[in-house]
């Protein structure tokens, strides 16, 4: 609730002043310059959205929900606010830089979101009083009794899940993947750099081409035959000149 009403106030009253005081103030203009939209800044926003999506789930389920009615609320809030006081951003985005930056980023906010959850499941004692972990020293410890009501084949298969050999052979599958998409990273930065290589080619060749054309065009303008027909058409003319006048 705080994060959103701090970014509606930032959107609506933040962005709507500083637009207001741009078109009628030098002073603004001169310090803050023109109100601009940008899409690092947003992005952010959203993982910080994400991130407490993450670590609020647990404990609270109807947070998704919540997340996204948040959401729908900020897009229009947002594109109203970017069509009557902001501008497109004057520097270019390059969105497979920054993709990759914001995947990287997002995937380490995981697996930090990850620890206190991890944490409280196993260390911290759940209310003696409500919830579904009431009665439990530990919210882990209502696994192992519900695995004890499973069928017999059913217990077998999530013990050899969480044997080592399997964990094992997980792990060597994921570093498969991992090679295999840096294989494939690696032949298509190896393309990308021939394809290069072709268009630097190519523009020398196209120069290479001008100055031969060029140079054959001022060969047969110089010509002996040609300065021979131009003589014949300059007499041609001194000669219909003559016979005008006469």
């Amino acid at each position: 609730m705080v994060d959103f009403v701090i970014v509606l106030l930032a959107t609506i009253v933040g962005e709507t002043s500083w637009s207001f005081f741009w078109k009628r103030s030098s002073l603004v203009k001169r310090i803050l310059g023109p109100p601009e939209f940008f899409i690092a800044k947003n992005v952010l926003e959203l993982l910080h959205s994400q991130v407490l999506l993450w670590l609020g789930t647990y404990y609270c389920p109807l947070l998704p929900l919540i997340c996204v009615m948040k959401l729908f609320i900020f897009f229009y809030i947002k594109k109203t606010s970017l069509l009557y006081n902001l501008k497109p951003s004057a520097r270019p985005y390059r969105a497979a830089r920054s993709s990759g930056m914001f995947r990287l980023l997002l995937i380490v906010l995981l697996f930090l979101c990850l620890v206190p959850i991890g944490y409280s499941i196993v260390e911290i004692s759940p209310s003696a009083e409500c919830g579904p972990f009431r009665g439990k020293n530990r919210m882990y410890d209502i696994l192992p009794e519900k695995v004890d009501t499973l069928p017999h084949a059913v217990k077998q298969g999530l013990s050899y899940l969480i044997s080592a050999a399997f964990l094992i052979l997980l792990l060597g599958i994921l570093i498969l993947v991992v090679f295999f998409y840096y294989t494939i990273n690696q032949a298509q930065r190896k393309n990308i750099e021939h394809l290069q290589d072709q268009v630097k080619l190519e523009g020398k060749d196209k120069n290479y081409l001008l100055r031969k054309v060029q140079d054959l065009q001022k060969l047969v303008e110089f010509s002996p035959r040609n300065a021979l027909q131009k003589a014949i058409q300059d007499a041609h003319k001194r000669d219909y000149v003559n016979i005008s006048q006469v």
